[in-house]
């Protein structure tokens, strides 16, 4: 009876093609003290081979299990994607996979979760944090075994880095750009209980008081729950009202789209009879029938960034110390929502 057909370790494949087996770990990981023809050698032969790396041993050897773990408040946010596609792309590139666990907000959760991947040894922790930030406790704790970084959302109380967006400069862009185009009537619609929906408010409120206006609190709505049920009925009430906004900034692109849909059930024109600006830049938004303006995020640098904080060899090692705390700035994109403020 024929024995099966034994995989091959890296000495094996070392030997076949007559490199050490450093060489091979040095090709594999895309280490950059390796020609670039000796590397193409060996990439090329671990196709024609199938041959794949034993990770499991390989992470005995090292004390690791090469897994990055994610914790995120839910699958659904539209920013998230693009971040889990930044996070699992400097993992790869390091050598390692993302394990992903979900707290919906709940801090009992979140903590169950941040235990769970404790126990199944992640080499390191990418945390989203609830809104309340109350895990900060356990997340403290679990710093002084593991790298944590804290992405989008602030941690009051965290002791360790955080990778975040400047949604006040965000806020503030939507604002300025609608007072550019002469609108002073201006809106505001944004979520209860959201760091976000606030800190965007704020930037737009910052632009317009420095223009000499003010927010008007019949344009402005801040406690908005999340349906769209909610966001098409505060819309639609806001744009009701005499005199009505000609402008308005709204915390996300979803409740923006949902305003599209309350003014053109009361007739307005979009842009000529309000400018509409949303946030976060969604992939869907060309496609709607008003393309929307928006405030943009960077989105994917955000979990590059977050990776390479926790993963090795570390933000150390050119040996500069990195800021604690990351801020990094969105930007505008001006599509047909927005226009001249209209002329009565």
């Amino acid at each position: 009876m024929d024995r099966p057909l034994k995989t091959p370790t890296i000495s094996d494949l070392a030997a076949h093609l007559g490199v050490s087996s450093m060489t091979i770990h040095r090709a594999i990981s895309g280490k950059p003290d390796i020609s670039v023809k000796t590397r193409d050698r060996i990439l090329a032969e671990i196709e024609r081979l199938g041959w794949r790396p034993n990770i499991a041993a390989r992470g005995l050897r090292q004390g690791k299990t090469f897994t990055l773990g994610i914790l995120v408040t839910n699958t659904v946010a539209s920013f998230l994607p693009d971040i889990l596609q930044g996070l699992n792309q400097s993992a790869e590139e390091h050598g390692y996979h993302t394990f992903v666990s979900v707290h919906e907000n709940d801090v009992a959760r979140a903590e169950r979760h941040l235990q769970t991947l404790q126990s199944k040894g992640v080499d390191g922790l990418v945390h989203y944090p609830t809104e309340s930030g109350a895990e900060v406790e356990s997340v403290n704790r679990a710093l002084h075994s593991l790298p944590i970084v804290v992405i989008m959302r602030e941690m009051p109380g965290f002791a360790g880095p955080s990778i975040l967006v400047d949604d006040r400069q965000g806020g503030r862009l939507a604002g300025e750009h609608l007072l550019e185009l002469g609108h002073t009537r201006i809106g505001c619609l944004g979520y209860r209980d959201s760091g976000f929906s606030r800190l965007r408010r704020e930037g737009c409120a910052e632009a317009i008081q420095a223009a000499g206006l003010a927010l008007r609190p019949e344009w402005t709505v801040t406690d908005l729950e999340a349906s769209d049920a909610a966001g098409r009925e505060a819309a639609a009430r806001v744009l009701s009202t005499a005199p009505r906004p000609t402008a308005l900034f709204c915390a996300s692109d979803r409740l923006a789209a949902l305003a599209l849909q309350a003014a053109a059930a009361l007739g307005l024109r979009v842009p000529g009879d309000l400018s509409v600006v949303g946030y976060n830049d969604d992939p869907w938004l060309p496609m709607l029938q008003v393309p929307l303006t928006t405030v943009a995020q960077p989105k994917l640098e955000v979990g590059e960034r977050a990776a390479r904080r926790v993963l090795p060899p570390g933000p150390e090692a050119d040996g500069e110390e990195p800021p604690a705390r990351t801020v990094l700035q969105p930007w505008l994109i001006t599509r047909a929502s927005t226009g001249p403020a209209p002329r009565f």
